[in-house]
């Protein structure tokens, strides 16, 4: 994908490895890393609908977290898709 070209891209197996990875950066320590904001962040959750636990299992979760926004069970667009990947923080 061209608009992931320049990108820091990394794909993290499970939830607690994202929440600790948040924890880190709400009390940021590290020199040469990019600061997340952690009230910038969206998430797209099972979009085909074939995920059900899944969605179950962290829907809560992500519409619980304070500045977060995303997509349960719908599918986005290529430019919101685009629009997460360049506006905000993180992306799950």
């Amino acid at each position: 994908m061209n608009c992931l070209k320049d990108a820091d891209v990394t794909r993290v197996p499970f939830i607690s490895m994202i929440y600790s990875l948040i924890r880190i950066h709400n009390h940021p320590v590290m020199e040469k890393s990019r600061e997340i904001n952690t009230d910038n962040c969206t998430y797209v959750l099972n979009p085909d609908g074939s995920l059900k636990n899944v969605e179950e299992r962290f829907d809560k979760y992500f519409k619980k977290r304070t500045g977060w926004s995303g997509f349960t069970h719908v599918k986005p667009s290529g430019l919101e898709f685009e629009s997460f990947l360049g506006e905000k923080d993180l992306f799950v």
